[in-house]
């Protein structure tokens, strides 16, 4: 009997000492923890990364701010005069039969525009328009057909205006027609 009462006292003893020494590590490193971040804010207070600085600004700090004013300045005025250059456009025709099919490509990217072809033979002219749909890289007219019947046979002449972000662009071609 003597010896559980001596194995149980030392796995008593055992416990009590592991829970002291877990908790002196606890406390060891809630205070290391603490002293840590307090180091760390510092670093960013002294850094000037948590400082407002309300001294009047430098020579360099007043020429940088001009520079990045003047650039900015410069790109809006490039931006508005790509605005302004109008919309390369190709356009095409090909006889399937009794129809004359034509595709074009637009290089804005826009589904907000309005295409309008007007084909001419002779003194005869047929107009037609439709609405531009955009792809990920350049837009297209929605599509186009003119019966053979509509227009003399012969040399046809088609030109394709197209309108679309206050920009236009148009683009002509002939083809023949049997």
């Amino acid at each position: 009997m003597r010896l559980k009462k001596t194995n149980n006292k030392s796995l008593v003893i055992t416990i009590i000492l592991v829970v002291i020494l877990l908790l002196g590590l606890g406390v060891i490193y809630f205070v290391y923890q603490q002293d840590h971040d307090k180091k760390t804010h510092d670093k960013v207070v002294d850094n000037g990364v948590s400082k407002v600085d309300y001294s009047k600004p430098t020579n360099d700090e007043i020429q940088d701010g001009q520079s990045t004013k003047q650039e900015s300045i410069e790109n809006d005025k490039q931006s508005q005069q790509d605005d302004q250059q109008p919309i390369s456009v190709t356009l095409n025709g090909l006889q399937n039969g009794d129809q004359v099919i034509f595709d074009s490509l637009a290089q804005i990217v826009s589904n907000e525009g309005t295409c309008t072809l007007t084909v001419t033979s002779g003194s005869s002219k047929i107009t037609k328009t439709a609405s531009l749909f955009a792809s990920p890289s350049t837009s297209s007219c929605r599509g186009f057909s003119v019966a053979t019947n509509e227009l003399p046979k012969g040399t046809w002449k088609a030109v394709l205006t197209i309108s679309a972000d206050n920009r236009t662009g148009s683009a002509t071609t002939s083809l023949g027609v049997n």
